[in-house]
């Protein structure tokens, strides 16, 4: 059954009206709102909630294998990087170097999940190359662990791209959204995948 009901602009304004004058503010409108859809039992829809899918073991390794062969340093060094840590892409372009330590394997994240700073650790065996990564980036005069040829930090957007370009090359056709699922990839799997 359907039913004729004022255009949306049109009833706001007649709305207005009666709050114009109160001089109200965003927060007071939201309760008024929140108030009235409770007064007319107008329920709030859900979204539903999608599980990702969980590739297997043997696709995880096969990933791992496809990525491991971009002949691409600064690329390589970034996708282990990003594995090993099991940081997010936003986090991941934000480490600074001066946020690395080497001779611990740790990396500082600031400002992570949850507004707060931690140290995430990486493999011993990651570190001379990650080191030597540094190294160039110093010479170069890098503030950011990586950075493009402009010296600008890499972007969420152009890390994701990047692996994306990396999986295609190799062959990879898993249909999960890169890399967004990444945390479902258990970190030994990596080490043993990239370091035998």
């Amino acid at each position: 059954m359907t039913t004729d009901r004022t255009p949306p602009k049109k009833k706001a304004r007649e709305l207005a009206k009666y709050f114009r004058a109160e001089r109200v503010d965003y927060p007071y409108l939201k309760s008024v709102f929140r108030a009235l859809r409770e007064e007319l039992e107008i329920q709030v829809p859900q979204s539903s909630t999608r599980l990702p899918e969980v590739p297997t073991e043997d696709e995880i390794r096969r990933f791992y294998q496809a990525v491991w062969n971009s002949r691409n340093f600064a690329d390589m060094v970034l996708i282990k990087t990003l594995f090993y840590t099991g940081v997010r892409v936003s986090q991941l372009v934000a480490i600074r170097l001066d946020e690395v330590d080497v001779e611990r394997c740790q990396i500082r994240i600031t400002q992570g999940k949850g507004h707060k700073d931690r140290q995430v650790p990486f493999p011993l065996s990651f570190r001379e190359l990650l080191a030597l990564h540094m190294k160039g980036m110093r010479e170069k005069g890098a503030i950011y662990l990586f950075e493009s040829a402009r010296k600008h930090k890499y972007t969420d957007r152009g890390v994701r791209k990047m692996l994306a370009g990396a999986l295609c090359k190799n062959g990879w056709d898993y249909p999960f959204r890169v890399p967004s699922q990444m945390a479902a990839f258990p970190v030994h799997l990596a080490q043993k995948a990239g370091d035998r």
